[in-house]
């Protein structure tokens, strides 16, 4: 709006106020072909003048003629309140607060779906000409600047500063009128950061407007524009994901987890490998989870029976929220027969089983350590309210407990779990693990460790894994052992343990190597004469059977669930303290090769009988064909119950 010769508050005197933003350098000719209303002032003449010719070097423009309110009275009443509203309730309210803005610009007209999404520092001139549809997003610092109608399709994203510009001046008048224009984007759409949008566009559905673009023409449906006029680049093409649809005949699981890289530690190789195997047993698999710094979307595993769902996490990482998944989490679990939850105490997890209570969807729960004395005791407060907020609708919804193993099981009982529980192991793939024994792979890490004996530390590095324990141990023993070396690897980082094993008196006799990739991993574990995991808490501890897999002992406390050790004579299973670590070092330390041996072939045989992949898929095939049946309402009773542990 012009306000030619007024102030703020329509006094005149005042200098010159542009309320249209002055677009018009946008390109957009007023009278272009978009369909606009024009405030042109009662008993003006609007018809064209040839100011070229009868102003060479004047002024064209007559802004003292401007009209100073082009709107009625009520618009300015609602434009007045609706600035104290966003002021008040909108500009400073958490930005996970979407329901409560809808709520706020809903009063003012606005026509919102409900999954929709307006930020905090989302900019809306006249709400009551907004229109959004379903998971839709006005990210942060976006102008609606709408004169006229804007109308948002659904699933459309549009990024940081973005301008949606539905008013601009009629340019060939000399007063300038105001044009009320409209601006329409189309489903699918994502306009990236800094777009501008122009009156009279027409965005079609499926496009992508790159960032800085300023559009001035209609962008027809499906192609990607960029620039200053933006033009066509080319069209946009979608990756084609062959694990989309149902395939007839076959179960289908959501497997929701924290994270799917490897930072996601034991957790996420499970979930990708069970979801690989459970192909063979006439089951696809949705794995949804949360991306990371060491995340590459690409290299996720992707084949027929397995579909990755990732989505960026919003807000402090432990929480595990992400928007994107939100927004996705109805559809996919609609589409799925059970939802098997890895973990515990995140929003994914939450908003998973709330989907699933919405679609009717047995759930599976996998703490995955979560609930052992050792995990509960750290964080007590945080876990306390989480528990109130969401923990304990999971647990109340759940259909069955799994666990990794009994001691697990038990852990379940003592918190007060009084659902089914079935324990079903982990699994590892036996033939990864035929490496023979390869000394190279020592001295390549370092040369010191050609021809020496190795203890071999390879897990995650945390306070859990007992790595302090162990550097005061090693450091008592090695002095009279010097030709052994303890080798440390692991993703992650332990602020102190280097500082803790040089002051041990160890520096010498012991190697951090960090993390290392698979084959490295496997010609570690093969090479090495023992493998040390002194934790003070483990669901599982796969590192354990990958161990054995490989005919290498172990030494291991009782707080990982792995008795057979010590009953199988396949390594030494002892109490958590170092007086027993350091025992049972010294004996293997004094151990013949010939017995050494022998327990590396009794560990292989141990595996071999409980822990392949191809027996714990099937078990999972059947847990799940258990608890579909009896969510059913199926007469499954007996079947059911022959899966579950008594505990």
């Amino acid at each position: 709006m012009l306000k030619s010769g007024q102030d703020s508050e329509g006094k005149s005197g005042g200098p010159m106020m542009n309320d249209a933003n002055a677009q018009s350098e946008s390109g957009q000719a007023a009278d272009g072909g978009a369909d606009v209303v024009r405030e042109t002032g009662e008993g003006r003449d609007c018809d064209g003048v040839g100011i070229a010719g009868e102003n060479v070097g004047g002024i064209v423009q007559q802004l003292d003629q401007s009209e100073g309110y082009p709107y009625p009275l009520r618009d300015y009443v609602r434009r007045f309140l609706w600035k104290i509203v966003w002021l008040a309730f909108i500009r400073f309210s958490p930005s996970r607060s979407y329901s409560w803005r809808r709520f706020w610009v809903r009063r003012f007209g606005a026509k919102l779906a409900d999954s929709s999404g307006i930020r905090p520092t989302t900019r809306i001139m006249h709400p009551w000409l907004l229109e959004m549809g379903e998971h839709s997003i006005l990210s942060d610092r976006v102008l609606v600047y709408n004169l006229g109608q804007v109308t948002i399709g659904s699933h459309t994203c549009i990024s940081q500063d973005v301008e949606l510009c539905a008013g601009t001046h009629d340019h060939t008048i000399a007063y300038l009128p105001l044009i009320r224009s409209t601006v329409t984007v189309g489903s699918g759409v994502w306009l990236c950061s800094g777009a501008f949008i122009g009156p009279g566009v027409t965005v079609g559905n499926n496009c992508v407007v790159s960032a800085r673009a300023v559009v001035n023409r209609d962008v027809p449906a499906g192609m990607i524009v960029a620039g200053n006029p933006a033009t066509v680049v080319k069209p946009r093409v979608m990756k084609q994901v062959k694990a989309q649809g149902r395939r007839a005949g076959r179960l289908r699981v959501l497997h929701a987890t924290m994270t799917v890289s490897k930072l996601g530690g034991g957790v996420a190789t499970y979930v990708w490998s069970l979801a690989d195997r459970l192909g063979q047993s006439q089951i696809d698999s949705v794995v949804v989870g949360l991306s990371d710094g060491q995340l590459n979307v690409r290299d996720l595993p992707r084949s027929d029976h397995v579909l990755p769902v990732v989505g960026v996490p919003v807000g402090p990482r432990a929480l595990g929220y992400s928007r994107e998944l939100q927004c996705r989490l109805d559809g996919l679990v609609a589409d799925v027969d059970v939802v098997h939850l890895h973990g515990l105490r995140t929003v994914l997890g939450a908003q998973v089983r709330r989907a699933a209570a919405r679609h009717d969807v047995p759930v599976v729960i996998s703490p995955h350590g979560q609930l052992d004395s050792w995990v509960l005791a750290r964080q007590r407060a945080r876990k306390w309210v989480v528990d109130r907020l969401w923990e304990q609708g999971n647990f109340a919804q759940a259909d069955l407990f799994h666990a990794v193993s009994e001691h697990e099981a038990k852990q379940f009982r003592a918190y007060g779990l009084n659902k089914p529980i079935t324990v079903v192991p982990c699994g590892i793939d036996l033939d990864d693990y035929l490496t023979e024994p390869d000394d190279s792979v020592m001295s390549e890490i370092d040369k010191d460790l050609a021809g020496k004996r190795v203890i071999l530390f390879l897990s995650g590095l945390s306070e859990r894994k007992g790595l302090f324990e162990l550097a005061r141990v090693w450091g008592r023993l090695c002095q009279s052992h010097p030709d052994l070396r303890l080798v440390i690897g692991g993703y992650g980082e332990l602020p102190g343990l280097a500082q803790a094993i040089n002051q041990s008196g160890a520096g010498g006799a012991t190697r951090l190597i960090g993390e290392v990739n698979d084959a490295t991993k496997l010609r570690l574990l093969a090479t090495a004469d023992y493998v040390v995991l002194p934790s003070h808490s483990e669901a599982f501890a796969i590192v354990v059977a990958e161990a054995l897999a490989s005919k290498t002992p172990v030494i291991t406390t009782t707080a990982v669930p792995w008795p057979s050790i010590r009953e199988e004579g396949c390594g030494w299973w002892i109490d958590p303290t170092e007086s027993a670590l350091e025992a049972a070092l010294r004996e293997a330390m004094a151990q013949s090769e010939s017995d050494r041996m022998a327990m590396g072939e009794a560990g292989r045989a141990l595996v071999e009988r409980g822990y392949s992949w191809e027996r714990v898929a099937g078990q999972m095939s059947d847990v799940y064909r258990a608890v579909i049946a009896r969510h059913a309402g199926q007469n499954n009773q007996g079947e059911f119950e022959k899966l579950l542990a008594d505990i």
